[in-house]
């Protein structure tokens, strides 16, 4: 189970030489070899390393092998209390998420999970002290220390996220209040075009016909991503509620199918729809598994090429349900493929064909998450992509909230 979605995700560490990396690793790979050779050989940390580590602004610990702390500095004492010497599991008391409501089990804790699978492992939550301080809100980086090709030990940077995790609530919230009041104006504009469309008010010219028709559609494009932005804030608030109920999964693939037809046959493109003789029976919230339909389908027109062909296949397995998309697009680059579920990101290649928040797949992912199913892909660039969903068996996961979540306009799936 993933507590932190948005960051427990190694695959989108930045290198930890980037540019952009948060953290001063820049000043924790200097003193990584000094601390490495120290650790192998002697075990303890020369005055010069214990300076370097002390005058960093981030919590360094370092952990060995038996995940014995053999060295804290003095930021993360501030952070964690003074637990040198200590094992991990006697001053590590519990690490939640930043609710404080779900416990990460002890085998996820980004120390142990790093000196397993040995690559970096970053997650944001509560860290509970063991003394009588409260719990500290830390993004923890937990690194391999590898001595001559071997993992030694584990690197850890701590840093207090409080600050930024409340700026970061303040501005959904605005986000949230602001979306929902466009919404009115939209509406009455969408209100005055129809009228218009519709002649009640005087007959159109065919030049004022389409230039109120292209208004119109413009305006649904802004409806959307007014939407994909509430959709978003919903999940990131928890906030979003989820009822799944029977629903035969064939007839709504085909239903999504038919109505995305139109949009793929302006392109003169084919859509392939294989379904098995008897289609599964499931419990899903409807309107949720339409939105990732939506979402999947139209990408598939949008980056297909001209006369190509999208295939949509549903199969049933012995504990889950897959539903694959194929298209004949362009790809995406294999530097992106790493961050193609990230919020707002676009891969390179589409920058310039299309428009799109870059919201859709971000959502997709943290409902099939938050409703029990997953999402992968197979892609090569300019050849097209693959997207696979799977739902189990027993159906979507039911959750409790304030808020639905908002459809999407058919009429151009084109903002996604």
């Amino acid at each position: 189970m993933s507590f932190f979605s948005k960051r427990d995700d190694h695959a989108n560490i930045p290198d930890p030489g980037s540019a952009d990396e948060e953290t001063p690793m820049e000043a924790l790979n200097a003193a990584r070899d000094a601390v490495a050779g120290a650790l192998h050989t002697i075990g303890v940390f020369d005055e010069q390393t214990q300076l370097v580590l002390d005058s960093i602004g981030e919590g360094i610990m370092v952990l060995d092998q038996d995940l014995r702390a053999r060295y804290v500095n003095r930021e993360a004492k501030k952070l964690i209390g003074e637990v040198a010497g200590q094992r991990l599991d006697t001053f590590l008391e519990r690490f939640t998420d930043v609710e404080g409501k779900e416990t990460v089990p002890a085998e996820e804790v980004p120390p142990r999970r790093a000196l397993r699978d040995g690559f970096p492992i970053k997650l944001v939550g509560l860290w509970h002290r063991t003394d009588e301080h409260e719990p500290s809100v830390v993004e923890v980086l937990a690194t391999p220390l590898r001595v001559q090709g071997e993992v030694a030990g584990v690197v850890v940077a701590l840093r207090n996220v409080a600050a930024q995790l409340a700026l970061e609530r303040e501005l959904r919230e605005f986000i949230a209040i602001a979306s929902h009041q466009f919404k009115t104006p939209i509406s009455s504009v969408n209100w005055f075009l129809e009228i218009l469309l519709s002649g009640k008010v005087g007959e159109l010219t065919k030049e004022q016909w389409e230039l109120a028709q292209q208004a119109r559609e413009a305006m649904n494009r802004l409806a959307d991503t007014i939407r994909l932005t509430l959709n978003a804030s919903s999940m990131e608030f928890g906030a979003l509620s989820i009822t799944p109920e029977a629903h035969d999964l064939g007839k709504l693939l085909q239903e999504e199918v038919n109505h995305i037809e139109l949009f793929a046959r302006r392109q003169n493109q084919k859509l392939e729809l294989v379904l098995p003789r008897t289609t599964p029976s499931i419990p899903v919230d409807e309107t949720i598994f339409r939105f990732i339909l939506t979402n999947l389908l139209s990408n598939a027109v949008k980056y297909s090429r001209e006369g190509g062909t999208i295939t949509v296949t549903l199969t049933p397995e012995s504990r889950r349900v897959l539903v694959a998309i194929r298209d004949e697009g362009l790809g995406i680059p294999k530097q992106d493929q790493d961050r193609i579920f990230t919020k707002f990101f676009r891969a390179s290649n589409a920058l310039m064909n299309t428009d799109g928040t870059g919201l859709g797949l971000y959502i997709v992912k943290q409902l099939l998450e938050r409703t029990g199913g997953t999402i992968w892909f197979d892609s090569e660039d300019g050849k097209g992509t693959t997207f696979t969903v799977a739902i189990p068996k027993e159906g979507m996961k039911a959750v409790e909230g304030g808020t639905k979540l908002e459809t999407l306009s058919r009429s151009l799936y084109g903002n996604i």
